[in-house]
């Protein structure tokens, strides 16, 4: 009977372990970092929108989007016309848009104190 739960416990260890190398999330971590940043930058530069307003109207009502928003942060450096979408906190997995073309980079340095840093939850967030 051990022997069947153990067999059982390394099935469900292997095809969980198959699923991540086969459907990849880190990617689509970089792409949902990569999406706010965009749009946060075309929006605040481009068209002059609050970032709090983008990020609600544009990013919320996408599908699925919803799984990973809360775990979002992003920065808007207008002195630099830069934008940083940071995952949980993690500068390893973030995604910065900066010039007229938005360009992502997965390891970008690290925000300084006078950065804000912007989450969508907060209400009273000035980016």
């Amino acid at each position: 009977m051990r022997k069947s739960i153990w067999i059982g416990v390394g099935l469900v260890v292997a095809l969980v372990v198959a699923a991540a190398i086969k459907l990849r999330p880190d990617l689509a971590i970089r792409v949902a970092t990569g999406l706010v940043s965009h749009e946060i930058y075309s929006g605040v530069f481009v068209s002059g929108l609050k970032p709090e307003a983008i990020f609600a109207e544009n990013l919320t009502p996408r599908p699925f989007f919803s799984l990973v928003a809360w775990a979002l942060a992003y920065q808007v450096d207008r002195e630099h016309r830069a934008t940083a979408t940071f995952l949980g906190g993690d500068q390893s997995r973030a995604a910065i848009a900066t010039g007229s073309a938005a360009s992502s980079f997965t390891a970008p340095s690290p925000p300084t104190r006078r950065d804000r840093t912007c989450r969508p939850t907060d209400q009273h967030s000035r980016c």
